[in-house]
């Protein structure tokens, strides 16, 4: 096969196809053969310059049941194929393979051997990843490249990886073209690499890949874990030290193990009152530090076949709600998507080991350690690597005094935003009327989905029920005609007819700029002889709420008709007391508001607080991270 385009294809149909595909690409007398490489040797003893494939991701069922010449024992043809190619190079032969990530990170026997014969057998030069979805839309499995190269692996004592972000194409089903490629970047600096390598210039284990997206890592350091990990984040070596203690690894202070299910687990649920508690990731509270109860329990025997939990002990959720920690305040089970630490010794604080596992530079190491394409993994031996600071025990409690003090302002704050409600004082004496004789309700347009524009085009903005729930939230436009009674100007009085209970249902006034309004939405017209447009937004609120009767759907999603909300009667005093009301309300809220300035600001000071143990400030935790 030296020195020609060649394939090899065990699908009669896919012979010809190969054959045009290659001449199409400049080789005159390719050769395609009808042949598999891994059930016959007939061919075993051919050898290749170079191998360029894309070999399948999918064993069929049952598995392959290939010939025994190959180094790596396996049933699964992604393995062996790779296999194949590695074994089937000439001396200073060369290959491209793109893998799934199952290649790069799983533990199962024969995935870590084979990536033990790439690295030890010297054949692996570089590992690309590549973006989740690129195959999309006929695959959407995070892949990766292999770089095979014999004379640059003999020479060289690391691996390059290169992390590729952008391929120059959206990972939506379309792949739209984008800017931005790495490719080219991948591309040159991967050839510097490689020409280096083989001429012998590296520094030995010291060798360095000056790139924005790449980095070199010695072998040795890849062979430590014995599992041969190729996730090229997973050595970057920029984790934060502390500048005050000694650090430590989360192993050393805690025994670690994950959870486990019974199979299949309906048949182990009970209500009997014997059954144990089931702990869920639905049972931890987002926000919450301690998980006490559970929604669901298991058989005694389910228990057996599964982790006991105890009050005190840490969990993490090793994929949903990522490396986030609570603290068991009961006992019972768990199921194989938590692990279980469980501090090893008396001097490390409970509340201190809450914060430090829930701060950013434990978060970031859990990120590069993690497996897994759309989802993130964690396992009991990433956990156990991570490093934290380790003060001695009356420092950690006052440190996690100092959080405290900031988090009861935190709690108490958030308790006047959670209880504050404005409330309409009612006199008796004042008039009763229909919101129909003092309003004049006129509903949005009913527009397509096909109608919207996701970006301004010179048109409006719509205003939709989610626009309304969160200012933030995205905008679409239309730029076609629309009758006047559709139009919002900035200030005026809506309500949503339609929404949930609480936050986009009832009454609101539009502060963005001149809009068109969607359906399920009404423009609040006032009879201004008798209304101030505040106190309306209050009263109408607060009219709704006491007329349940009047509301159709159930406990999230409710709406109410335009006749229904007409009929119904609110109070309607003189105009100077609604403008008193109206002012007092707007005084309340306010002071209300400072609190969520207050939160931010002392929300800060924990971080702050958390930093100084790793020796400087951070930014802000992630979502899933504990203030």
């Amino acid at each position: 096969m030296n020195g020609a385009g060649a394939s090899r294809n065990t699908s009669r149909t896919m012979c010809p196809l190969s054959l045009v595909n290659l001449y199409l690409h400049g080789f005159a007398d390719p050769k395609v053969e009808e042949y598999d490489t891994l059930t016959s040797d007939d061919k075993w003893g051919e050898t290749a310059d170079v191998i360029l494939a894309n070999p399948p991701f999918m064993s069929p069922k049952g598995g392959i049941k290939p010939h025994n010449r190959f180094q790596v024992a396996s049933k699964r043809s992604e393995v062996l194929f790779v296999d194949y190619m590695a074994e089937h190079l000439t001396p200073n032969g060369r290959a491209a393979i793109v893998v799934p990530e199952g290649i790069i990170f799983q533990g199962q026997s024969a995935y870590c051997e084979l990536r033990r014969m790439l690295v030890e057998g010297r054949y692996l030069a570089a590992v690309i990843s590549l973006p989740a979805g690129v195959f999309n839309p006929y695959s959407g499995v995070k892949t990766s490249i292999l770089i095979l190269d014999r004379a640059a692996a003999k020479a060289s004592a690391s691996i390059a990886f290169f992390k590729v972000e952008n391929d120059g194409f959206g990972l939506g089903s379309q792949r739209r073209a984008v800017k931005g490629s790495q490719l080219s970047q991948v591309k040159a600096e991967l050839a510097a690499w490689l020409a280096a390598a083989r001429r012998g210039e590296g520094e030995g284990e010291g060798e360095v890949l000056e790139s924005s997206i790449g980095h070199a890592v010695a072998k040795a350091k890849i062979a430590e874990g014995g599992d041969f990990n190729l996730t090229g984040e997973r050595y970057r070596g920029d984790v934060q030290q502390s500048a005050h203690w000694p650090m430590v690894a989360i192993g050393d202070l805690c025994e670690i193990a994950r959870g486990a299910s019974p199979r299949p687990i309906q048949d182990f649920m009970t209500t009997a009152s014997d059954g144990v508690n089931w702990i869920k990731i639905g049972d931890a509270q987002m926000g919450r530090k301690f998980i006490s109860k559970t929604k669901e329990k298991v058989s005694p025997e389910g228990a057996k076949k599964s982790r006991y939990v105890k009050p005190g002990d840490f969990l993490l959720s090793n994929s949903m709600s990522f490396g986030r920690p609570y603290i068991m305040a009961t006992d019972g089970c768990i199921h194989d998507g938590w692990l279980l630490l469980r501090p090893r010794a008396n001097d490390i604080d409970q509340d201190y080991l809450y914060h430090i596992l829930g701060s950013q530079p434990v978060y970031d190491q859990f990120v590069r350690q993690a497996t897994g394409g759309v989802v993130n993994n964690l396992n009991s031996s990433i956990v156990a690597a991570v490093q934290v600071p380790f003060p001695p025990l009356n420092v950690q409690r006052e440190i996690v005094a100092q959080i405290e003090g900031y988090q009861k302002v935190i709690d108490g704050a958030r308790a006047v935003l959670e209880s504050y409600h404005p409330r309409v004082p009612v006199d008796a004496a004042w008039p009763m009327v229909e919101i129909g004789s003092c309003c004049r309700l006129i509903n949005g347009r009913a527009f397509k989905p096909s109608d919207w524009e996701s970006e301004d085009g010179g048109g409006l903005p719509i205003i939709r029920i989610q626009n309304l729930n969160s200012p933030s939230a995205n905008l679409n436009y239309y730029s076609g005609d629309v009758k006047s009674q559709f139009i919002v100007e900035p200030g005026e009085l809506l309500f949503s007819w339609s929404g949930s209970r609480g936050t986009s249902f009832g009454a609101h006034i539009w502060n963005g700029s001149k809009a068109i309004l969607n359906q399920h939405i009404f423009r609040v017209l006032l009879d201004e002889s008798q209304t101030v447009k505040s106190f309306m937004l209050h009263i109408l609120n607060a009219a709704v709420e006491e007329v349940e009767d009047n509301l159709h759907g159930g406990v999230g999603l409710v709406h109410i008709t335009k006749g229904n909300l007409e009929k119904i009667k609110i109070p309607l005093p003189p105009l100077k007391t609604q403008q008193s009301i109206a002012a007092e309300i707007e005084a309340e809220q306010t002071l209300v508001a400072a609190n969520r300035e207050l939160i931010t600001r002392f929300e800060t000071k924990v971080k702050q607080a958390i930093a100084s143990v790793w020796g400087g400030a951070r930014e802000a935790a992630p979502k899933e991270a504990v203030a």
